[in-house]
């Protein structure tokens, strides 16, 4: 009942007819079982040896049964559907042959009708698989956009909101909006790296004196007064910005983030996360 197309109900009309609604599956779902639990109705009119219902994906088929329900009471049918049919962008379509006699039905009769009921629903059996990070799949996990949930992206509020904490901040979720387009997105801001939910996803972005957060991570390099440090133990300069990609202490929310020593280096470490791939400035 999400998709536009079915509204109240998904009306198959006619001799042969068929509705399509297309599904994704979310990159970091390790899934172990799926089905379709499908509730119908259809015309009492329809003769049930030559009427009935089949199920496909990704032109597949996976179950089919007789529409020969009295008195147009709805039907319930529970289709297994293999875990190996599935790819990233999914297609399921419910297809009714549909007859009200023995002989030739003439398919502009009204009486020919079936509902797909919009209480239907794809059940999911998964777990999450341990999340890759790695700043060729940017943006995921950040966005994904074949998530069937809502990408939730909560920002660390810094101790003030600085000139290139807004500036960033604006660039990073602007650039993200483009990028989901009618996909949902919910943001939020935290005040404590504790407070982040295991769905969400952590941004933080400002330098360490801004962000005394960064010393509750475990990070690539080294922070010692309140200044980052590159792999020769100098402090980088200030107008470098510095990406970094991690986990919260429990290693169950990834988090961005986008620092440097000055504000300069931190509005250049969002700017080139907003930066279409083609034009990237980053190194290392």
């Amino acid at each position: 009942n999400r998709s536009p197309i079915v509204g109240n109900r998904m009306r198959l009309r006619g001799v042969y007819s068929e509705g399509r609604l297309g599904f994704t599956r979310p990159r970091g779902w390790d899934v172990g079982t799926v089905k379709a639990a499908i509730r119908f109705q259809h015309s009492p009119a329809l003769y049930a040896n030559r009427s009935n219902l089949t199920v496909l994906v990704n032109d597949t088929a996976v179950g089919s049964i007789p529409l020969n329900r009295k008195e147009s009471k709805p039907g319930n049918v529970l289709v297994n559907i293999p875990t190996k049919l599935l790819q990233e962008y999914n297609e399921l379509k419910i297809v009714a042959q549909q007859n009200n006699s023995s002989g030739c039905s003439d398919p502009s009769d009204p009486t020919l009708w079936t509902e797909i009921l919009p209480d239907s629903k794809l059940i999911f059996n998964y777990n999450r698989k341990e999340i890759p990070l790695n700043f060729s799949n940017y943006p995921y996990p950040f966005f994904d956009n074949l998530n069937l949930e809502t990408n939730n992206i909560v920002y660390l509020e810094p101790k003030s909101a600085s000139e290139s904490w807004l500036e960033g901040a604006a660039r990073l979720q602007a650039s993200l909006g483009r990028q989901a387009e009618f996909r949902p997105i919910e943001t939020s801001l935290i005040s404590d790296v504790s407070d982040v939910s295991a769905n969400e996803r952590l941004v933080i972005i400002g330098t360490p004196s801004e962000q005394p957060g960064l010393a509750d991570l475990k990070l690539p390099r080294k922070i010692a007064g309140s200044k980052i440090l590159d792999a020769n133990q100098n402090v980088i300069p200030e107008d470098t910005g510095v990406l970094i990609l991690t986990t919260t202490k429990k290693g169950k929310v990834p988090v961005l983030i986008a620092t440097g020593n000055g504000p300069v280096g931190v509005e250049k470490a969002a700017r080139l996360l907003a930066q279409p791939s083609s034009q990237r400035m980053g190194t290392g």
